[in-house]
């Protein structure tokens, strides 16, 4: 499955970018893409989204307390799709999610919280000349474990408190 992913993305001209998997992946991933933050300043935006949008999330919190998610959330919880919509509104960005079934995700700010809406016929050029902020994740199934999407000889990102040996470029082409 990796290796549909990574044939996916080469065809949009984009390759991953591997982050550290240490329970604040999609939270490096975001950071990469940004460029100027860190894994730490995303988890606690989305988190200050989150507390101060109250109404918007509990209704996806499936029984779980606010208060212990959000505690979670500050210390240790795994992203989901939850902190993912949270993370489009907090960022003001798109978020594009590549899955492992070849399916894209968009996340959009404004949009109902914990909702995404599936992308047909995604096509890189529209994103790429808009104004908006764009970030690009990708979704590798056997780790649960979400990466940067970057195009294809694109630059590093600067999640500066993780450790860069733990980064690596994963290439786009099939094995």
């Amino acid at each position: 499955a990796q290796t549909a992913v990574r044939e996916q993305l080469r065809e949009y001209g984009l390759e991953i970018r591997d982050v550290p998997g240490d329970g604040s992946c999609q939270f490096h991933a975001i950071a990469y893409n940004l460029h100027s933050t860190t894994h730490t300043e995303v988890r606690e935006k989305i988190l200050d989204w989150i507390i101060n949008h109250r109404s918007q999330i509990e209704g996806f919190l499936a029984g779980e307390d606010f208060e212990e998610f959000c505690a979670g959330l500050a210390s240790h919880y795994w992203g989901d799709e939850r902190t993912l919509s949270a993370a489009a509104n907090a960022l003001d960005a798109r978020i594009f999610l590549f899955q492992p079934d070849m399916r894209v995700l968009q996340y959009r700010p404004d949009a109902s919280t914990g909702t995404a809406q599936e992308v047909m016929g995604f096509d890189l050029q529209h994103p790429r000349n808009s104004k908006e902020r764009v970030i690009y994740l990708g979704l590798l199934p056997a780790e649960e474990h979400y990466v940067a999407v970057t195009e294809q000889g694109g630059g590093s990102g600067n999640d500066s408190d993780s450790d860069s040996d733990n980064m690596m470029m994963v290439q786009a082409s099939p094995q």
